[in-house]
Formats: C-alpha cells, sequence, structure tokens
C-alpha cells in the first residue's frame, strides 16, 4: 500500500508536456547591446528580438549602413544579403539547429525584405 500511494504521488507530481508543436521564442524588445551579447552556445537574446525587429518593421528602408550600424556586422555578407545568427542549437558538438535572419538589400542600397529560416 505504501508504494502505491508512492507512486500515485509521483504520477500526480510529474508534469507532462503532451505538445507536439514548437515553441514559440520569448518576445523581446530590440536592444542593440543584448543583441550582440554572445555565450559558448552563441547569441544570446537574438532570436527573442528578431520577432520584434520583424513584426515593428525597424528593418525595412534602412539604408544597408543604418541597419549594419544598429545590427552589428553580419555573420555572413553575400552581394545583396546580410544574414545575422540568431540561434544554434548543439549537442556534444554536433548543430541540430540553427536559426537566421536574412536582410536583403535592393538596388537602391535599402533594406527590403527581411525574413528568419530555421
Amino acid at each position: 500500500m505504501k508504494y502505491i500511494l508512492i507512486l500515485m504521488t509521483l504520477l500526480v507530481s510529474c508534469k507532462c508536456n503532451t505538445s507536439s508543436a514548437p515553441q514559440e521564442p520569448q518576445v523581446m524588445r530590440f536592444d542593440k547591446t543584448k543583441w550582440q551579447q554572445k555565450d559558448d552556445q552563441g547569441y544570446i537574446y537574438r532570436d527573442q528580438m528578431a520577432n520584434d525587429l520583424i513584426k515593428n518593421q525597424t528593418l525595412e528602408g534602412l539604408k544597408k549602413e543604418d541597419a549594419i550600424s544598429l545590427l552589428g556586422n553580419p555573420d555572413k555578407i553575400d552581394q545583396n544579403v546580410l544574414t545575422y545568427e540568431l540561434l544554434e542549437q548543439k549537442a556534444y558538438g554536433f548543430q541540430l539547429n540553427k536559426k537566421i535572419m536574412i536582410l536583403y538589400i535592393e538596388k537602391d542600397s535599402t533594406v527590403g525584405k527581411v525574413t528568419v529560416l530555421d
């Protein structure tokens, strides 16, 4: 009887997550200083701030130089594309997930479309 009570207590206190849908990142207002903060796992706050940048259309229409001044140097620059790493999840040295924000630069050197890729 004692073991049954212990087992029932453990089962009741167990918090199970039955949701298989991916969780949205916590939203955080853009902060230039926090955007740059990095640890050994990658950028700490970028994933949380990207939605604010996109939702409020902070980047669209900015000159390329102004976008770089705001966000810092991109992780990768192609001809008309600036890429910023948002999130990189690793386990035992292997990359599990990577999330990036891409800024597409128009012919007039302004930021056009902004997208996030998983």
